[in-house]
């Protein structure tokens, strides 16, 4: 979380225990550290993700129900920051992956760093 990645601007944070992930439908993630609310309150040029949950997710924006896929997220997370263009304004969820097992996540933490 280095310099590399560009100006912090927002931090996302979910906790498993307190909200399971299944592959069913997306959960909304709600912003922290910086603003609270669940949208982005700057456009977004990159993020860095650390996840402990154990499965495959899918990140995605856009409105409930109409969820677009932003980047699949894999066990652990990114490696450092990572080129996603997001706007201002704009809704992210996260669910699990089809195949991933488990299909349900409910330990852990997903933590999301976004930079201009």
């Amino acid at each position: 979380m280095g310099t590399y990645g560009g100006r912090l601007i927002q931090t996302i944070r979910l906790n498993y225990g307190s909200q399971a992930v299944a592959t069913g439908s997306y959960v909304t993630l709600t912003a922290t550290a910086f603003t609270t609310g669940t949208s982005l309150r700057e456009d977004a040029r990159s993020c860095e993700i650390f996840d402990s949950g154990g499965g495959e997710m899918l990140l995605a924006y856009g409105a409930s129900g109409g969820e677009q896929t932003a980047m699949r997220v894999f066990p652990g997370g990114t490696s450092g920051p990572t080129p996603l263009l997001l706007n201002k304004g704009m809704r992210l969820a996260l669910k699990v992956a089809d195949a991933s097992t488990p299909a349900t996540v409910s330990t852990g933490v997903f933590i999301m760093n976004l930079y201009v």
